[in-house]
């Protein structure tokens, strides 16, 4: 199974799109560059020039594990397995839901024996953007005719261990019917619609329950070239690049009738219905049958993956600011979740993890639908805020994101999107400052009795205040010479805090200057300083000072009655 997803192709928008505008519906695989076998428009003209995108199977399936996406967005090839897998028990009906379906490995006529399965799938420029599914398969033996059945599921459907089958049927499911006829040539080809209303047959008209679970998409036996859908066998032996040895023959070229082709523009069948949202398809199961009927026996079958859908996700983190009274580092981050598929996806959720500690954040998109004419199947997300705070707060944080979505709105596939990767967000500027401030005062003071002495005493005090943007732990004050230490509160930016007491800012502190400076007869000044320091409460938690701030304190005034006079 390979996978290229939808490329867009500058190249002519043509008026009319059916299944070969882009693919050549000519029973056999081989790209024809021949204008008589060439990709026709819906008048069965053959195109000129050329679109780009007129592709074949040998192009696609190349030697079955191995190929050229083309311009195919979704392509698909399942070799049968040695011993085929049929369906076993009578529950295993079309009409019924998968849950009732039942498989086992054994024997069927060769002629019902599919040796091959391919599909793909188009949604580009070229088709109007309109969904273009192309399938095919090939077959042991060609001694009688065998009808074929063609199913695009939404939920993941494959057989298990057990016998059983996973999933079940989504609304809007497809199923197709044809047949391999001997002589090539017109195979009358019908589609459905899974839609769980009908209750029971009613015709066989497009829109009508033509079973129970069963509504009519297309209905017709057309030629290839004039329709919306069409399918056919291959009139004589071909070759084909990937593996295949028929039961009699050579290996390498598929008898005639051994190979079936068709396709159907779901785009337009399922507007004729009145249905602009198209199934956003992730598996597909081919089965030979007993009749065209609805209720036909079921045979053999081969299936795999077949993912119609896609999802993208980006972010950007663009900003950093430090918050809440400088004690948060706060990032913002946004980003875009992208539906790239052709059907809509449901339940879409963005998370985005940023770098731990912080938790991861979940975005509820909802509904995204698929890319159109008016839509580019895009959904910003964000801005979101991713808060760090404490001492191993990151700075710059990492920051990545993922998103799922699901293929139905109850029940259906998960598709992933690739995560964005670690993405580097911008560093915080952090600015831790400190302002100090201090004032003295003189007193004489008496001490002892006996003899008395006075002595000189400095009186001081002063703020601290934090001038910067982060919060400021560890802030204390020391004075020199004195050497005395203040511890204070956790300063706020903009907040200020007295020493040395801050629950009063008239309190003081006080030392005895021994060093003197005279600056006249009988007067004289000594002084101190201050110094402050705090450290950030943020990384990288550097430590700040401020100071020394020196204050002159005069010992005699002039003036001062303190002051003997000289």
């Amino acid at each position: 199974m390979t996978v290229a997803l939808l490329s867009v192709l500058a190249v002519t928008v043509w008026a009319s799109v059916g299944p070969t505008v882009v693919f050549q519906l000519d029973g056999n695989a081989t790209v024809d560059n021949t204008a008589t076998l060439t990709c026709l428009d819906n008048g069965g003209n053959p195109l000129s020039p050329l679109p780009v995108g007129c592709d074949d199977w040998d192009l696609l399936n190349g030697n079955g594990s191995g190929g050229s996406a083309g311009n195919s967005s979704v392509r698909t090839f399942i070799a049968g397995p040695s011993s085929p897998e049929t369906f076993a028990t009578g529950g295993s009906k079309d009409p019924l839901d998968i849950t009732n379906w039942r498989w086992t490995t054994g024997s069927v006529p060769a002629k019902d024996n599919l040796t091959n399965g391919y599909a793909a799938a188009y949604d580009a420029s070229f088709t109007n953007n309109e969904l273009i599914l192309e399938f095919g398969a090939d077959r042991l033996a060609q001694n009688g005719d065998s009808n074929i059945g063609i199913w695009f599921f939404q939920q993941q459907v494959a057989p298990q261990p057990n016998g059983t089958f996973s999933g079940m049927h989504v609304n809007n499911d497809v199923f197709i019917v044809s047949a391999f006829t001997g002589g090539g040539g017109i195979s009358t080809i019908t589609a459905y619609v899974w839609d769980n209303t009908c209750t029971k047959a009613v015709g066989t008209t497009v829109g009508q329950c033509a079973d129970s679970n069963l509504r009519v998409l297309f209905n017709s036996a057309t030629v290839c070239g004039s329709a919306d859908a069409c399918a056919l066998v291959n009139p004589s032996p071909i070759s084909v690049t990937w593996p295949y040895t028929p039961k009699s023959g050579p290996s390498g070229t598929v008898p005639t009738g051994g190979f079936y082709e068709g396709g159907l523009n779901l785009t337009q069948q399922f507007a004729a219905l009145g249905v602009t949202t198209l199934p956003c398809f992730t598996t597909f199961l081919e089965e030979t049958r007993s009749s065209q009927s609805t209720s036909a026996v079921l045979k053999d079958f081969i299936g795999g993956s077949f993912p119609l859908c896609g999802l993208t996700v980006s972010k950007a983190c663009t900003q950093c600011n430090v918050v809440q009274n400088g004690t948060v580092l706060e990032y913002t981050a946004s980003g875009q979740v992208c539906n790239v598929g052709v059907g809509p996806l449901f339940n879409v959720v963005v998370t985005d993890t940023p770098q731990t500690p912080a938790a991861p954040v979940t975005i509820n998109i909802g509904q995204l639908n698929a890319p159109s004419s008016t839509f580019n199947g895009c959904d910003n997300w964000g801005p979101i805020l991713i808060d760090y705070s404490g001492p191993n707060a990151p700075n710059p944080a990492t920051d990545q994101a993922s998103a799922l979505g699901f293929t139905a709105q109850s029940g259906g596939n998960e598709i992933d999107a690739k995560p964005t990767g670690l993405k580097t967000c911008p560093v915080c500027v952090l600015n831790p400052n400190l302002m100090v401030t201090k004032t003295c005062s003189t007193n004489i003071q008496t001490m002892g009795t006996n003899p008395a002495f006075v002595v000189v005493r400095s009186d001081y005090n002063g703020t601290v205040q934090n001038t910067g943007n982060v919060k400021l732990t560890n802030v204390f004050v020391t004075d020199s010479p004195d050497g005395q230490t203040f511890n204070l509160p956790d300063l706020l930016p903009g907040a200020t805090e007295c020493y040395p007491d801050p629950t009063s800012c008239a309190a003081v502190a006080s030392f005895f200057p021994s060093t003197f400076t005279p600056v006249s007869p009988g007067r004289a000044t000594f002084s101190d300083a201050v110094t402050a320091s705090g450290k950030s409460a943020l990384p990288p938690n550097t430590v700040q000072t401020a100071g020394p701030i020196q204050a002159t304190c005069p010992l005699c005034p002039p003036g001062s009655a303190a002051c003997p006079a000289p």
